[in-house]
């Protein structure tokens, strides 16, 4: 009963305290309040560490007044035991040369005129550090899955302290889902609602780490869900040919379900016709080994659920040619029904003069009048190819010494021939034997040698002799 009115007396007593300051000025304008630290922060290195590195931390407080600022710092190591430091003012700390497994690190951190209770934890936070750590996801190994099939995952890791997993998984429409909280279990069930391409994600971490990727090992994967063939696509790479008779295009059937995706697991043939006269299917010298063919109709086989043939353009332009796809079968199977028939048209447009190409025969003719170099022009279409018809009034200009002799063909040919080089005119002189004197010759006369290259005075058309 005492203690009862002890505790009375106190309130009363605290309560007449209350009543006297609330009739004083601020007890600011006397005294300032006690600094503390109100938060920390740690900072690091990022990422997996190798073994036998090292890692620094450092901690950064944000407090009222102007205190100083005291830290503390424990880890825990990879066999589950923790070390720490003395309280200090120093706010950088430093692991030992790290094993494989994962590390928690935590600061403590007070003002140094703060007052924290035994066994409080003050303020603080934490990070982790991962060692030669990393995560692996198991794929299924699909061969068709129709939609709302149910796929497993399994998940591991290496060098985790108590790992905890989450997987996550991209739709073919681009939205991502997860597999739930993190879990201990390595396994996941998936169900692929639709058709098409789908990734997967795998995060693994300790268990007391924060759910963040930045502390988190990850592995990805990929993985498909094919639904049944229901449709053959053709497309062709061009939708017009030059008709110049060289011109190819290249034509892919697609085999697809009935939202559109590729069925690449569809193994099988398909039966390729064609409609029209400006395009048919090039010799066997080049089409493509996927594909034979007699006459206007061909089979194409499919791998993978793609296949590819190749046409050729004929010399009239302005036809249109449609080739159709029909009776998809698959590898040792019966033609699957209800597949709609594929279509592509092709036209053939016509040639455009766009370049003259002149070629040399060989680039070189000797000094007289005997010799030539064959020049032939060709008038070429918009892919390089020969014009097959019409006519086309070319100009020639030779610069140098060359002229032209036309040879009329259908390719225009003509022969480079060259100038002759001039020789110089021969200047003789005689010693008269009358007039000689002891040192003169009487021998026969001397010719002068021409120089081996004609003079400038003979270049610029002077035909004088000379002196």
């Amino acid at each position: 009963m005492a203690k009862n009115i002890s505790k009375k007396a106190s309130g009363v007593a605290l309560g007449s305290s209350m009543l006297l300051l609330s009739m004083l000025p601020a007890a600011s304008a006397f005294a300032a309040s006690a600094p503390a630290v109100v938060s920390v922060s740690l900072s690091s290195e990022q990422g997996t560490v190798a073994v036998g590195n090292t890692v620094s931390f450092t901690a950064t407080t944000q407090q009222t007044g102007s205190g100083t600022p005291l830290f503390q710092f424990w880890y825990e190591g990879p066999h589950g035991n923790w070390h720490g430091s003395s309280w200090s003012t120093s706010n950088t700390f430093q692991l030992p040369p790290l094993e494989q497994g994962s590390y928690e690190v935590v600061v403590y951190a007070k003002d140094k005129g703060q007052s924290v209770p035994v066994d409080s934890e003050a303020t603080n936070t934490n990070q982790f550090v991962n060692v030669d750590s990393s995560a692996t996801l198991t794929a299924p190994s699909l061969t068709n899955v129709a939609p709302g099939t149910t796929l497993n995952f399994t998940a591991s890791s290496k060098n985790l302290t108590n790992p905890v997993y989450q997987l996550w998984i991209q739709k073919p429409d681009g939205t991502w889902f997860s597999s739930g909280p993190y879990q201990s279990s390595p396994d996941f069930s998936v169900t692929a609602d639709v058709a098409g391409d789908y990734k997967a994600v795998l995060f693994a971490k300790d268990l007391n780490a924060p759910q963040d990727a930045q502390f988190s090992e990850f592995s990805k994967a990929t993985f498909d869900a094919f639904g049944q063939a229901a449709a053959v696509k053709l497309s062709a790479a061009s939708s017009s040919l030059v008709a110049d008779g060289q011109a190819t295009d290249t034509i892919t059937a697609t085999v697809v379900d009935a939202n559109g995706n590729p069925v690449a697991n569809f193994n099988g043939t398909v039966t390729i016709a064609s409609s029209g006269s400006g395009v048919k299917f090039a010799p066997a010298t080049g089409q493509a080994s996927d594909f034979t063919f007699s006459g206007t109709s061909g089979t194409l086989t499919l791998s993978q659920g793609k296949g590819s043939f190749v046409v050729d353009a004929g010399t009239v332009a302005g036809l249109s040619d449609t080739f159709t796809a029909s009776d998809l079968t698959p590898t040792a199977g019966s033609p699957v029904s209800g597949v709609a028939t594929g279509t592509a048209t092709v036209k053939t447009i016509p040639q455009v003069a766009t370049k003259i190409i002149v070629t040399p025969s060989t680039q070189r003719v000797a000094v007289n009048q005997s010799s030539a170099d064959p020049v032939q022009a060709e008038v070429v279409d918009q892919l390089g190819n020969p014009m097959l018809s019409g006519t086309y009034p070319l100009t020639f200009t030779v610069v140098g010494r060359e002229r032209l002799m036309a040879q009329h063909r259908r390719r225009p040919r003509f022969r480079a021939m060259a100038q002759p080089v001039p020789r110089r005119p021969v200047r003789r002189w005689i010693r008269s034997p009358e007039k000689a004197g002891p040192s003169m010759s009487t021998s026969p006369p001397r010719t002068c040698r021409p120089p081996t290259r004609p003079s400038k005075r003979w270049l610029q058309g002077t035909r004088q002799p000379f002196n």
